[in-house]
């Protein structure tokens, strides 16, 4: 059985954190297995196909490193830096892109990473401090394509998250080390990383976030 993911420490985040903290957007590259938006999701009183998502909500994914992701010479396993930051960001599609969650990945000193789940509140993102803890949404908003929905669901909760990070994510922590698995797309197996996400990190930041040993 794997253990449970420490929650982060971080109860409170700024709403601007994207933009105020050096992250850099990257590109997904497998639709499924895929993290589910929330928990029994409705539209107008009807559930909704996976293909059909893009409708209602627009994915954004972003990753901030301190120090370059090491790429050993002798292991097909990335070792990332502590203090590495993967956030997966929920807007709803509607004009305003309204923020909807912020779910983050924080690899800790200890070297296992924390899942917490975000909601914003009060000019800030919000912990749901409870690993367990699935929040009721009962809302209408209005698409981009002039839909007029009603959204209901219950948020994913954190224990969710992190078991399908150990038992789905792509071949990015030792065999004998599942507590210690963190992002799902931001790994070797994703080919955007060395190329379009890398080229965009260093026009913005300057220096390279890989380094080969």
């Amino acid at each position: 059985m794997l253990a449970q993911a420490p929650l982060p420490e971080k109860k409170t985040l700024k709403l601007d954190i994207l933009e105020s903290n050096s992250f850099v957007e990257y590109r997904k590259f497998r639709d499924l297995p895929r993290a589910p938006i929330g928990m029994g999701l409705k539209i107008n009183n009807s559930y909704v196909p996976v293909s059909e998502l893009s409708k209602y909500f627009a994915e954004h994914f972003y990753a901030f490193i301190p120090s370059p992701i090491i790429i050993p010479k002798d292991s097909e396993h990335w070792q990332y830096p502590i203090g590495t930051q993967i956030v997966h960001l929920v807007r709803l599609n509607d004009q305003e892109k309204t923020l909807f969650e912020l779910r983050m990945i924080e690899k800790r000193k200890d070297g296992v990473w924390s899942f917490g789940t975000y909601l914003p509140e009060q000019n800030e993102w919000k912990l749901i401090d409870s690993a367990t803890e699935s929040k009721s949404v009962d809302r209408e908003y209005v698409t981009e394509d002039q839909i007029r929905v009603r959204l209901q669901m219950g948020t994913v909760p954190q224990q969710v998250c992190s078991n399908c990070h150990m038992g789905t994510t792509t071949h990015n922590w030792p065999k004998d080390s599942p507590d210690a698995a963190g992002p799902c797309e931001m790994t070797p197996e994703n080919p955007h990383l060395m190329t379009t996400w890398k080229a965009d990190f260093e026009k913005k930041l300057g220096w390279s976030p890989f380094e080969k040993q």
